[in-house]
């Protein structure tokens, strides 16, 4: 018999690693000298665009840079892939950051299937250039600039602009030093404004997308009814899972604790090797290859009417409250971002109270 040992709790989601390119703030280090701001007469069916460029020691500094900026927007279908931010410091300068912006990196690193199903921890790096004083040509790009076009081209002193390699972008923000939001690449990037090569690595997951302790229950309700809509009928039907039921209500286990763990108790029965520790990570970088894996099959196979329960005994009382078990601890993990010690069932019921996730 294969050895059960990763639970999986439905109001979670898998975590996915996305490592953007971090290649490209070396090229900026090395290269990237001044801004230069003005108009473009006419590009495509663009008329009078506001022009931001990006001034280069040399022509292949900027091909480079700008060859790294155009793979993501080709990928993103988005100029805005290209993510820009103006902060303006209290000693009267300012300083321009570049990175990969993340909702645009998060589409392309992972399919639309999975876009809902997931929680995406980035790796990220950006750049930050900084000006002893704010010019006119910052001050004017500023005040034009409002939810219209622009272009963001390389150029250098030498040969001009090079306007081959430009990107229509949309999107720039403005922040002032006091009041740059946190969880930004901005605000990263000047914290460590003194550290070499003013270049910041990121590590996070985006706070829109780490759900409460309500919106877990939430969507463990959905998913259950999504994915086992058959299994949990037939649960409700039972007598003889509903007298197991209730002598583990009566232990003070919940409800959804014991629905849950019998539907992934049929789970494993259907396909043991599911919850099975995967010594070889998968290309999307996984942090939990278990649940991805879980995942994955659920949404690609719809429960019906051919699957039957697992023999009574093997959703006994015993195996019950060990599933529950594994289930909490994964469940813990995951809200708390940390490793669970080994701990009685009781202490983890204790846990769980304490969170606010029973």
């Amino acid at each position: 018999m294969v050895e059960i040992v990763h639970g999986y709790d439905y109001g979670t989601k898998p975590k996915v690693m996305i490592v953007a390119d971090i290649e490209f703030p070396e090229i900026l280090r090395n290269s990237f000298m001044a801004l230069g701001y003005g108009q473009v007469p006419q590009f495509g069916n663009l008329e009078n665009v506001p022009l931001l460029m990006m001034l280069f020691k040399d022509l292949d500094s900027g091909d480079k840079c700008f060859s790294h900026f155009n793979a993501w927007c080709n990928a993103s279908g988005d100029g805005d892939a290209v993510g820009i931010g103006f902060v303006e410091f209290e000693d009267g300068g300012y300083g321009m950051c570049i990175y990969p912006d993340h909702e645009q990196l998060v589409k392309r690193s992972v399919s639309e299937v999975h876009l809902q199903e997931v929680e995406p921890l980035i790796v990220s790096v950006g750049h930050l250039k900084t000006f002893e004083e704010k010019s006119n040509g910052y001050i004017w790009f500023k005040s034009i600039i409002n939810a219209g076009k622009f272009i963001l081209a390389p150029g250098t002193s030498k040969y001009g602009l090079m306007l081959d390699l430009s990107i229509i972008k949309r999107k720039v923000q403005f922040y002032s030093e006091k009041d740059i939001p946190e969880n930004t690449m901005e605000n990263l990037l000047v914290k460590s404004r003194e550290s070499q090569g003013k270049a910041g690595l990121q590590k996070h997951s985006p706070s829109e997308l780490i759900p409460t302790a309500r919106e877990i229950h939430e969507r463990r309700c959905f998913q259950l009814r999504r994915f086992f809509p058959i299994t949990i009928e037939r649960l409700r039907l039972n007598q003889e899972f509903l007298e197991i039921k209730k002598g583990l209500i009566e232990e003070g286990y919940k409800e959804w604790q014991i629905f849950q763990a019998a539907c992934n108790i049929c789970l494993i029965h259907r396909v043991p090797t599911l919850f099975v520790s995967d010594k070889n990570p998968s290309e999307l970088h996984q942090t939990d290859s278990i649940s991805f894996r879980i995942l994955d099959y659920l949404l690609a196979n719809i429960e019906d009417l051919s699957l039957p329960l697992p023999q009574l005994e093997e959703l006994s009382v015993e195996i019950m409250r060990r599933q529950i078990y594994i289930d909490s601890v994964e469940l813990i993990k995951y809200f708390t971002a940390g490793e669970l010690a080994e701990k009685e069932m009781k202490e983890i019921q204790k846990n769980l109270i304490t969170l606010g996730l029973l």
